[in-house]
């Protein structure tokens, strides 16, 4: 298993939501700016499992804006329902204004219900030198698989290689299920998501890109989106 700590990589993550632009438009922008983004990696779809407590205090800290908070994530990519599938989990934390990530590469499964069904607990996928580690040992017993959502992602950046730039459209939610019938019918969310990421000593830098980005800075998350999506019926919003 492959264990990668990002606590020294923390970055920003400047977000952007359109529900006016086409995902072709708001990609002209940034490959006819004088910052000479490029494409950086080919298209292709991100899956998520997405985990919370019983109580959706993940959720709540996230809509709260609470300073420090924790997101909780399984990850793979291509189709949906796939064979040979090796996951990724990541623990994305957030510090103020800024966060990091920590992944771990996960074991393969043959097939995507596989996947899903050992994912019901996840701490079980990670061997025992992983659970030592004290922030994942804290987090993970505690949290279940809430919802899975799916978008299409395009990847620039910039010329001098310090501003990364993803563009997601087509984002779905379905209820957390390993039974094929749950996603016939899922939640969609029109609009475009932009983020641009960069590291703090280049954030006086980043006012040159976002200050012409046709769209307003936006507090766009997309697993609050999906559990208001989903759930806005459940008493968990009354």
């Amino acid at each position: 298993m492959n264990y990668t700590n990002m606590k020294n990589d923390l970055r920003y993550e400047r977000k952007f939501y359109s529900n006016d632009l086409s995902i072709l438009q708001i990609q002209d922008y940034f490959l006819t700016h004088p910052a000479s983004f490029k494409i950086a990696y080919p298209d292709r779809h991100i899956n998520n499992v997405y985990y919370d407590t019983n109580d959706f205090n993940m959720y709540r800290h996230g809509v709260e804006g609470d300073s420090n908070r924790v997101k909780v994530r399984m990850r793979w990519y291509g189709d949906l329902f796939n064979i040979d599938i090796t996951p990724t989990l990541e623990l994305k934390r957030k510090f103020g204004h800024v966060g990091d990530k920590m992944k771990w590469k996960l074991s393969t499964f043959m097939t995507t219900d596989a996947m899903l069904s050992a994912a019901q607990k996840v701490d079980s996928l990670l061997d025992n030198s992983v659970n030592n580690y004290s922030t994942i040992n804290t987090v993970l017993p505690l949290v279940r698989p809430v919802l899975i959502n799916r978008y299409e992602r395009k990847y620039l950046i910039s010329a001098d290689q310090k501003y990364r730039v993803t563009i997601d459209q087509g984002m779905c939610y379905f209820t957390n299920s390993i039974n094929k019938s749950s996603f016939e019918k899922p939640e969609k969310i029109d609009g475009v998501v932009v983020e641009v990421k960069y590291l703090p000593i280049d954030h006086d830098g980043v006012s040159i890109i976002t200050n012409q980005i046709p769209i307003r800075l936006s507090k766009f998350s997309k697993y609050l989106n999906g559990v208001e999506a989903l759930f806005k019926s459940n008493r968990l919003f009354v």
